[in-house]
């Protein structure tokens, strides 16, 4: 990826919380953090039980990432 690349991924929020991602935050630090309002369904069949949100990094980034407010989920 090029210097100020970014990457985004729409993962459940508990991806947070994850004890082995300590050493990626440290590598590499969250640029920033998105809720995503309402849950999406991914099969078309009703919606999924946990909570999501779009996570950013973007190289080269140093020090502390933002949360921002909520997107809402349009499925």
């Amino acid at each position: 990826m090029q210097e100020g690349g970014d990457v985004a991924f729409l993962l459940r929020i508990t991806f947070l919380a994850g004890k082995g991602r300590v050493p990626l935050y440290g590598e590499h630090p969250l640029w920033s953090f998105q809720p995503i309002a309402g849950r999406p369904s991914f099969t078309g069949g009703g919606s999924d039980p946990s909570e999501y949100g779009l996570f950013c990094w973007k190289k080269g980034h140093q020090g502390e990432g933002r949360i921002l407010g909520p997107l809402e989920w349009r499925g």
